[in-house]
């Protein structure tokens, strides 16, 4: 049977400098696909009102950021 090789988080611990194991707990979070869904969020919240939403623009701009800081809290 063929070992498994280590992922990077394990192989990043197994090591242990304090740059090596922050850099693997930032794998862990994989920010990548975070990016991907925060880049869809806008965009889909302004199909879903079917236009611009009737609001002034400070109060767009701070329901775009509140949604998207939740967004990514909750990924």
């Amino acid at each position: 049977m063929v070992a498994a090789m280590p992922t990077a988080a394990a192989r990043a611990l197994a090591v242990g400098t304090w740059r090596d194991r922050a850099g693997a707990y930032v794998a862990l979070t994989k920010p990548r696909i975070i990016e991907l869904l925060l880049v869809t969020t806008v965009p889909a919240m302004l199909l879903a009102a079917r236009d611009m939403p009737s609001m002034t623009a400070s109060r767009l701009l701070w329901l775009i950021v509140l949604t998207l800081v939740g967004g990514a809290l909750a990924a």
